[in-house]
């Protein structure tokens, strides 16, 4: 078939695949942000990592600090040998700093965790939209296609129908 059952019936419908991926494209540019999201959340060096190891260190030091106050004010009184405490100072601070490092090591790996979880959740959904509008899309042009071609039959049926009616009225030779 070609023009002329295209003039008679319409032209056949054909999938835009740029139709599909404009009804994709929200999906693909939200799951790039929330991939860049995730990735900042799996970055050790992102800028939340470095504050908060930051602030973990700021509130190590402060204690660090007042725990060397009391030892001076302990062995200023006399009640503690300055070398002895100046040692359980520093074993202190090194105990408060490895607490750091262990906070912010659980601090990055629930902020890894939820990246990851958060990227999952969101992908799925999208991607279901994603799909349920494309499949709408290819359906509409199934229908439409469906139709054309129950007209084409029944425009043919019509024509051999009226084709073998006709050959009553041609004469006999």
């Amino acid at each position: 078939m070609g023009w002329f059952s295209d003039m008679i019936f319409g032209k056949k419908m054909r999938m835009d695949t740029n139709k599909i991926n404009d009804y994709m494209s929200d999906f693909n540019e939200t799951i790039q942000r929330f991939g860049d999201m995730a990735n900042e959340r799996l970055d050790p060096n992102s800028l939340a990592s470095k504050q908060m190891y930051q602030n973990l260190v700021s509130g190590a030091n402060t204690q660090g600090g007042l725990n060397m106050q009391n030892v001076q004010k302990l062995s200023a009184m006399g009640n503690l040998n300055p070398a002895m405490g100046f040692q359980q100072a520093i074993s202190g601070n090194n105990q408060l700093l490895g607490g750091v490092n262990d906070t912010f090591q659980r601090f990055q790996q629930q902020r890894e965790d939820s990246g990851i979880s958060l990227l999952n959740q969101y992908m799925r959904g999208q991607h279901s939209e994603g799909e349920r509008q494309s499949n709408q899309y290819i359906s509409q042009v199934n229908a439409h296609n469906m139709r054309r071609q129950a007209n084409i039959q029944m425009g043919t049926s019509l024509l051999g129908m009226g084709l073998d009616f006709g050959k009553n009225f041609l004469p006999e030779k």
